[in-house]
Order: C-alpha cells, then structure tokens, then sequence
C-alpha cells in the first residue's frame, strides 16, 4: 500500500541567499575599501600616463638620432601638427623620406620642447649622432596634475636623461590647466 503525502507535509529546506542586512554590510565594507582606494588608484593611472607618454618621446629622440647615425643622413624629428603634444614624426631631412611617426599626448597632457637655437619645430641630428648644436628640454606635463610633470633632458651631444625638475633645478614649467 502507497502513502501519499500531501505537498505541505514534506519537511521545509532553508533557503539560501542574503539577508537584506547582511548585503548591506558586505555593500558597506565595499564602499569603504573603494573610497580607499581609489586615489591610489587614480595617482597610479596618471603616472602610467605620464611614463608612457615619455616614453614615447625618447623612443622617437633615439630613433632619430639612431637613424642619421645607421644611414648617414641628416634626420628630422618634427611636430606632426601644430603642437609636440600632436604627435611626432621622423623624417630624412634632404629626401623627405618618412621613418615614423609617434603617437599624440592622451587626455589632453601637453608636450613641449624648450631649445636653445630658437627651433621649436625640429629637431635635427647629424650623421654623428649630434643634434646639430641644439639641446635643450621636452617637459611632459599631465593635465592637471602638474606635480607629475617630467622633463628629457637632451645635451648638445645628444643624450638623454630624464628629471622631475629642469635642466636648471627648477620646476617644471607647467601651464595651469
């Protein structure tokens, strides 16, 4: 013979899930952690920003300068556009050969080049290696975030060195963004 049970009578299971109190803690605990956090977080993109950003500036710099050593030429490198923070391009100065061309500031950073011959449009390296008299200093200033700002420092034999101040000790002339 066969009981059936009603459907009522079998024994009840505990449901699983959250209380509405314990999702607000956990909610709680994250919001804190966040606020935490964040700056850090913030302060750690900028300055992947700004490394890159200078990277790509001295990656164009010892293009250059590589190029008119390997091939012998006079190389240029130029704004490609109104400003360095356009981009950058390298060229052979007598053929107009292109090389390449470096990417543009991001997230409206600026990039600007402060030489002593009064060329603020090129750069111009010798098949020596020489930047043809020039030196001087780009600064890479973050929008915003001045205190981030780096400078290349390039001597007249045309290397490089970075620096959180400028070639003179001073701050990073930074425009007030």
């Amino acid at each position: 013979m066969r009981y059936f049970q009603h459907k009522n009578s079998f024994p009840k299971r505990r449901q699983r899930g959250f209380t509405l109190y314990e999702f607000l803690c956990v909610l709680l605990i994250i919001s804190i952690l966040l606020l935490i956090t964040m700056p850090t977080w913030h302060t750690f993109v900028v300055r992947n920003r700004v490394t890159t950003g200078v990277a790509n500036i001295v990656d164009a710099l010892r293009l250059a300068r590589g190029t008119a050593i390997n091939q012998g030429k006079h190389v240029l490198l130029s704004k490609n556009g109104k400003t360095w923070s356009d981009g950058q391009i390298v060229i052979i100065k007598k053929t107009k050969k292109f090389i390449r061309t470096f990417p543009s500031t991001s997230y409206g950073d600026t990039l600007d080049w402060h030489g002593n011959l009064g060329r603020s449009g090129s750069i111009e390296f010798l098949p020596t290696g020489l930047p043809n008299g020039q030196q001087g200093s780009f600064y890479y200033c973050p929008k915003d975030f001045a205190i981030y700002a780096k400078a290349i420092i390039m001597n007249t034999n045309g290397r490089l060195r970075l620096s959180n101040k400028t070639a003179e000790g001073k701050k990073i002339p930074c425009a007030t963004q």
